[in-house]
């Protein structure tokens, strides 16, 4: 993360960092200083900068295999595909969220030269060496719902389950709160607090003239999309146990928590569900008969929860290319529920703003390979432009911090557990803040 830290403040970067080694699934991180953007936006509307772009027919589907196919864009593009991109893919059925067009729902950065390092082994950090930590005691953290409210959402989807709409919802509450200090400082704290496979951040340019910096930040531990020479790879999350204490010390692996995910019956089938809607998503642009599900279900440790995952592989169709496929599968089904559109349309009716990044996509791709994570874990920060910086240092100020938190419902799902669930999602990001990790949704 010195690195990171290193660059200076007015050179903007984007990273994918791994920050726990694993020999299959996470082995290097990526860095580079953008030299141009591509922007779209859920009107249509498409903004680019760095390089020229001839055709833009707004369509974005078009627009990138123009850019991925384009000689003189050599390189990698990184960034994000935010979860309003679905409005593109079902348009007669998915309205408009209120707020969905104020910010884009794509934005990548065109890199045509990368620095690859090691898994975390290029970027020791202690969190002491963030000044930050000083300014933040016990940040405030609010909720765009009461605990009440979140129960009565999730007890209003077990009834849509009951009555036949559908089998399984994400449902999310919107947390929010203040930094004081450098975006990049509270990544540093983030992946050194929960250092995750798929971990992001990104340095944004501003939408306009007097628009405040912005900035994204992931620790995800979830992989959406893995795809080299035609062969796909997801890996999709569902049911989850705190791993920590109230006071944030780590239990044994064995702990009664894990044992109890594994023994779960409902977080089990939960999990089911959404293999099912991901080997639909994938079957609709793999060759036949080439989807398979390779892990039904394994738990993993992370360092502050306990997760269910599944692996499902297939063989991309000869006919088809990674723009179908991310057609196909964006968003993924572990962030909306299943059936995908109906899931969808109850998200829009029980959530009460637009999920932005949150339950997108954060990665790279070229047009014979890509790797993308689940945007969840995921914070999104703007300058409060009435707060001016250090001198010197163009970042530094007051930002206000966005990060949702989500869990599957199903016909058997608890409300108080399932608010519990969300906020044991967002302990590390709670203590990244500076709080002490036990509050929340007010």
């Amino acid at each position: 993360m010195g690195k990171l830290l290193a660059r200076a403040g007015d050179e903007p970067v984007v990273l994918l960092h791994s920050g726990r080694f694993d020999a299959r699934w996470a082995r290097r991180s990526v860095m580079a200083r953008p030299r141009g953007w591509y922007r779209c936006w859920g009107d249509g509307r498409v903004e680019v900068s760095g390089f020229e772009f001839r055709v833009s027919s707004g369509n974005l589907w078009r627009d990138l295999r123009v850019l991925l196919h384009d000689e003189r864009l050599g390189g990698r593009w990184i960034g994000y595909f935010a979860y309003d991109v679905c409005r593109l893919i079902e348009r007669e059925k998915l309205g408009a969220t209120p707020g969905s067009g104020e910010s884009p729902i794509v934005e990548l950065a065109w890199c045509p030269e990368v620095e690859m390092f090691g898994a975390i082994s290029d970027f020791g950090f202690r969190i002491s060496d963030c000044q930050s930590a000083i300014r933040n005691p016990q940040s405030a953290i609010h909720s765009n719902f009461t605990r009440n409210e979140y129960e009565a959402a999730v007890q209003r989807v077990i009834d849509y389950i009951a009555a036949g709409d559908v089998f399984q919802v994400n449902l999310s509450q919107q947390l929010r709160a203040e930094w004081r200090g450098q975006p990049r400082e509270l990544f540093a704290r983030l992946a050194t607090i929960s250092p995750a496979w798929y971990g992001a951040y990104l340095e944004l340019p501003r939408l306009a003239a007097g628009v405040s910096p912005r900035f994204v930040l992931s620790t995800s531990p979830e992989l959406f999309l893995q795809v080299e020479n035609g062969h796909v790879i997801t890996r999709p999350i569902k049911g989850t146990r705190p791993r920590s204490s109230r006071r944030g010390q780590l239990i044994a692996p064995a702990a009664p928590a894990e044992r109890e995910l594994r023994d779960s019956a409902k977080d089990t089938a939960e999990l089911n569900m959404i293999v099912d809607l991901m080997r639909n998503d994938l079957g609709k642009v793999c060759a036949y008969g080439s989807v398979k599900v390779t892990a039904a279900r394994d738990i993993e440790t992370h360092p502050t929860i306990h997760h269910g995952v599944a692996t499902i592989e297939g063989q991309l169709h000869e006919s088809r290319d990674i723009v179908d496929l991310l057609r196909a599968t964006l968003p993924g089904g572990s962030v909306t529920g299943a059936p995908k559109v109906r899931a969808m349309q109850i998200i829009d009716e029980l959530e009460r703003c637009s999920r932005g990044v949150y339950c997108g996509a954060i990665g790279w791709l070229t047009k014979d390979a890509c790797q993308f994570n689940v945007a969840i874990r995921t914070m999104s920060l703007e300058r409060d432009e009435g707060t001016p910086g250090s001198k010197g240092r163009r970042d530094e100020g007051k930002y206000r911090v966005v990060f949702p938190v989500g869990g599957g419902i199903v016909a058997d799902s608890q409300p108080a557990d399932e608010y519990d669930e969300t906020m044991a999602k967002a302990q590390a990001m709670l203590r990244a803040l500076g709080g002490c990790g036990d509050g929340g949704g007010n």
